[in-house]
């Protein structure tokens, strides 16, 4: 019989904030017509406007796991002469403070790309994070001299903006994993009920599940090919799933 067991853990509230905080929100006076953000990618968010209403902002199910002081690439395509702002709550005060900017720049096209790089700087505590990406028109969304509008919850004349989850981990929580292509977790990231994949020399191995700081928060054993397993209890993160204790066919697993 497949035992499992729920450890609660120290930021457990920190995950959950980051959901039930009230956001402050931009404003656009003459909507965002063409003056709009197009396509994001950031790991794995990849978001394209296509024929979806350019005012929809939460898309917070969208999300992706950054790791302190490491750089990700990011590319922001948006039209009519619109900067790009980038911002994530990390203190989850809801405000998107100025300290929380983590990219702003103005550049005159139609359509404009940003191709830029994204640190988290290690100051920031791990943990679930929302992320607001800003396209402003004729604005870089941070220049407070600007005269078409700036900041996070600014009021702009044109423009539009969309919101992420981010996953935040240290360094040393993800620096030796290097995931096994042959395990398959299905969907992932999931809101909780997933199907676990192995080859059939992980069938009737041993497996834990930790958190991000190496708890121990689920285990089990692998009766088949194909299991069908459950993190609906956990918080919302990045999870570690090891088969035998031992990294090398180790796969991460997000729960959002």
């Amino acid at each position: 019989m497949k035992k499992i067991y729920f450890l609660f853990f120290f930021f457990a509230g920190l995950f959950n904030q980051a959901f039930s905080q009230t956001y402050c929100a931009p404003t656009f006076l003459n909507g965002c017509f063409t003056w709009n953000n197009q396509y994001i990618e950031l790991d794995s968010i990849v978001w394209e406007l296509g024929v979806t209403d350019c005012a929809i902002s939460d898309y917070t199910t969208l999300s992706t796991t950054l790791t302190q002081d490491v750089p990700m690439a990011m590319t922001i395509i948006n039209g009519s002469w619109c900067g790009a702002g980038v911002w994530i709550d990390t203190n989850s005060d809801g405000a998107f403070d100025d300290s929380e900017n983590l990219y702003h720049s103005y550049q005159a096209g139609d359509p404009m790309t940003y191709d830029i790089q994204i640190t988290v700087p290690s100051t920031v505590a791990a943990g679930t994070y929302r992320m607001r990406v800003i396209a402003g028109w004729g604005s870089d969304c941070f220049d407070p001299t600007g005269t078409n509008g700036y900041g996070a919850c600014g009021s702009y004349q044109y423009g539009s903006y969309q919101d992420f989850t981010i996953h935040v981990v240290a360094p040393s929580a993800v620096a030796s994993v290097k995931e096994d292509s042959s395990v398959k977790v299905l969907p992932n990231p999931t809101q909780g009920s997933f199907q676990l994949n192995v080859p059939s020399s992980l069938v009737n191995s041993n497996f834990i599940l930790t958190n991000i700081v190496g708890e121990v928060v689920q285990s089990g054993k692998v009766t088949s090919l194909n299991s069908r397993l459950d993190v609906g209890s956990l918080p919302n993160g990045i999870y570690i799933m090891k088969f035998d204790n031992k990294l090398r066919n180790a796969i991460r697993i997000v729960k959002n």
